[in-house]
């Protein structure tokens, strides 16, 4: 038995390089060394591969020809979805997925690709141009789109996608247990494996460099006052609530319907069916049970907000306003026990 060496990749791309000269195949570079990579190690498969390229399509034969016909993905789809990945956008990164297993390409075919192309940008990482030499991918192309990457990212990406690639042969699903993983890399909060944590780490050290790091308590905050245009609104009238004194409501909210009849006659079918009150500087609007519609509709923020304008320009401050069912006589009744001895108080 005799157990032959794999021939390295460098030496292959070599020798069809002397083969095209030859057979004059025209054939661009990053192409041929596609083939020498997927030769595997092996001179006559990557010669097969190369004869095969070369009946596929006359006159030059460049790098997406040989990815077609190979039926792997090209390095910028799956550059791509890495970044999509780093910048933790699950939905993009699906969409990425989607979008190059549409080209035919089989989900074991594109986890070699990917740990190839991982595989250099780990490389070059750690140790930078002495290893240019052996890296599979374009140098240049390595260099510029790494920058943004960090190595606990990469090499536990590097990881699952290799160990993956066992998993997935014998596997029902392959494409979920892919899935699976990208979600599990762009979320290692829901991973509690080693390089997982390692990665969260990173990009805890990340923010704190970059100054964007928060206490809980004034991140809830920010987010409050940027999510939350209703409780800035809040905020902002507390100090002018309006009372029951300060304003007609029946005469306020007579005009206001008929300014909404001007300028918005079906929002006006809407609201006529409705009986306003003051509530605690709240104008409530209640409507009967078979209007719940009516009050769904009223309910949206851009029917809220052009209903809340008008308030403002007739009485000349924000009142926030609430659309409610009218509650039946046992819920009012509840209610009113409630409000006199306090929300503490059982009902049996």
């Amino acid at each position: 038995r005799f157990d032959f060496k794999k021939i390295p990749t460098r030496l292959i791309a070599q020798n069809l390089e002397k083969i095209c000269i030859d057979s004059n195949i025209k054939i661009e570079e990053k192409g041929l060394k596609t083939i020498a990579l997927y030769g595997n190690g092996s001179m006559r498969d990557a010669i097969s591969l190369l004869e095969q390229c070369a009946s596929y399509k006359e006159g030059l034969i460049t790098y997406e020809d040989v990815c077609e016909m190979l039926g792997v993905a090209n390095d910028e789809m799956l550059f791509s979805l890495l970044d999509y990945m780093n910048a933790k956008d699950v939905a993009a990164s699906l969409k990425q997925l989607d979008k190059i297993l549409s080209y035919g390409i089989d989900v074991g075919n594109f986890l070699k690709s990917l740990t190839y192309i991982l595989r250099d940008m780990v490389l070059y990482k750690t140790g930078g141009e002495e290893l240019k030499e052996i890296l599979y991918s374009d140098v240049e192309t390595v260099k510029e789109r790494v920058q943004n990457f960090g190595t606990a990212f990469l090499t536990n990406a590097l990881e699952k996608f290799t160990n993956l690639q066992r998993e997935v042969r014998y596997a029902i699903s392959p494409l979920t247990l892919l899935e699976v993983t990208i979600l599990r890399l762009i979320k290692p909060e829901i991973s509690y494996d080693m390089m997982s944590l390692l990665a969260r780490v990173e990009q805890i050290e990340d923010k704190l460099e970059k100054g964007q790091f928060f206490l809980r308590e004034e991140k809830e905050e920010k987010n409050k006052k940027i999510n939350s245009p209703e409780e800035g609104k809040e905020e902002n009238v507390a100090s002018q609530i309006v009372q029951q004194e300060d304003i007609d409501l029946e005469k306020v909210w007579a005009e206001v319907k008929e300014m909404i009849k001007k300028e918005r006659i079906a929002l006006y079918a809407f609201i006529e069916k409705g009986i306003p009150y003051l509530k605690k500087g709240t104008i409530v609007v209640e409507y009967p049970e078979e209007y719940a519609l009516l009050k769904e509709e009223l309910s949206k923020a851009e029917n809220k907000s052009f209903i809340e304008g008008i308030l403002k320009e007739l009485v000349g401050k924000a009142i926030p306003l609430k659309f409610e069912l009218r509650k039946n006589e046992e819920e009012l009744l509840v209610q009113q026990v409630k409000e006199f001895f306090g929300e503490d108080i059982e009902i049996i």
